[in-house]
């Protein structure tokens, strides 16, 4: 399926549910509203019409994702389809252990864990908890069942920019894969933006560039440290990938989002339990896909990245 700039949509965020157990400042708005999450039935009917359009690739994000208790079983079914090829799941590895064996059973393959600080004051600052050591140690079990581990790592200035080598040797030690992603403007996180954000592009330039391969369509651009270790860059803002964006999303208060950015959402919710309904709006909305955010022009999303589905 190609929107009208041609790009081929195949790759789809779903956001179960926009709870979270942690508060990372730049994620969620201060007050929490009201807990949205989407119903086993309701999630099987958005992975029946992506598998019937030929979607290959499928991410159910949050909020946290483990905290919708159906979450191994929609992985499974996920994992059943004949065109979904690539499931992952993006966690902040608090409940990891509860669920682990059960999503490597299920069908999981790999895994996105958000980690912004390995210094357990700075993460107890930024997450308003205390897990770490249970994060870390979910990490490694995770990479023990043999799931591919990506460590995503929101840089803030001030915050955890000192702490970039820290991140590159716990990912060489630890067989993950670190990505480090540029602070969005998104909700209501607008003045903790104009504070922290740093320009990725120009903090790795004398990082040695790994050239992607012809037709790639991950967002990543990767580099290789001193050692020999790759890790990724995301780069929205001083680099954006838009000419090659392939996905939509799922809002766990059932609204289709064709862009991160955007905020014109579509209402699904009224064909969530029917597939010929949901399928069709996904075709005649895919059109409506915008060429690019705008965030390098002050645009803000409104809605928390919690509420949109990571």
């Amino acid at each position: 399926m190609k929107d009208q700039y041609l790009r081929k949509i195949d790759y789809a965020r779903i956001g179960i549910t926009d709870s979270c157990n942690l508060r990372c400042h730049y994620c969620m708005d201060e007050k929490v509203k009201e807990i949205n999450q989407l119903s086993r039935e309701q999630l099987n009917t958005i992975v029946d019409v992506l598998d019937k359009l030929e979607f290959r690739k499928l991410k159910f994000t949050g909020g946290e994702p483990l905290l919708n208790n159906d979450i191994a079983s929609v992985v499974a079914y996920a994992n059943d389809k004949e065109n979904i090829r690539d499931i992952g799941l993006t966690t902040n590895g608090v409940l990891l252990d509860r669920y682990l064996d059960e999503l490597v059973d299920a069908g999981l393959k790999r895994i996105n864990i958000s980690l912004d600080s390995l210094d357990k004051d700075k993460f107890c600052k930024i997450t308003k908890s205390n897990y770490l050591d249970r994060v870390l140690a979910n990490i490694i079990s995770a990479r023990k069942r043999n799931l591919i581990v990506k460590v995503n790592v929101v840089l803030m200035k001030g915050i955890n920019d000192d702490e970039i080598n820290d991140f590159l040797e716990f990912g060489r030690n630890s067989n993950v894969q670190i990505r480090f992603i540029e602070l969005m403007p998104i909700g209501q996180n607008g003045d903790f933006f104009n504070g922290k954000q740093l320009n990725t592009i120009e903090l790795f330039k004398n990082y040695q560039k790994r050239p992607k391969k012809p037709n790639c369509k991950d967002v990543s651009d990767y580099f290789i440290d001193q050692h020999g270790y790759v890790f990724g860059i995301i780069s929205p803002l001083s680099n954006h990938f838009c000419e090659t964006c392939n996905r939509i999303r799922f809002t766990s208060d059932g609204k289709l989002r064709l862009c991160l950015h955007s905020d014109n959402d579509i209402d699904i919710s009224p064909y969530l339990n029917d597939k010929d309904q949901l399928l069709n709006v996904i075709l005649t909305s895919i059109n409506d896909k915008p060429d690019m955010h705008h965030l390098n022009n002050n645009a803000i999303s409104h809605r928390a990245m919690n509420q949109i589905g990571g």
